[in-house]
């Protein structure tokens, strides 16, 4: 089984339900980041995004997809899901990736 996932800059790392805070509230769009450049998303589709401060979590009750514009779409698999944007160190230190 999988327990870490990417699609572009996103990284979806299987957790345990009991690692969402209480309190999470779903973001119905679906949008789970957009692209710097051209305004792409990277959207779930099917499964439930919640949302808690700057943290993002999927919930997915059976298997679900995220979708891109420029990227090939990836499958999670039913569970729980922590979303994070993937950071890589260069000369000037730590910096998020961009997509």
């Amino acid at each position: 089984m999988m327990n870490t996932i990417r699609q572009g800059d996103l990284l979806f790392i299987r957790i345990s339900p009991a690692v969402i805070p209480p309190g999470a509230v779903v973001r119905p769009d679906g949008i789970i980041a957009r692209g710097e450049a051209t305004g792409h998303t990277h959207r779930l589709v099917q499964g439930v995004l919640l949302a808690v401060a700057a943290r993002l979590y999927v919930r997915a009750a059976q298997a679900c997809e995220v979708i891109h514009e420029e990227h090939h779409p990836v499958a999670l698999p039913a569970g729980d899901w922590e979303v994070r944007r993937q950071i890589e160190y260069n000369p000037d230190g730590w910096r998020q990736v961009a997509d």
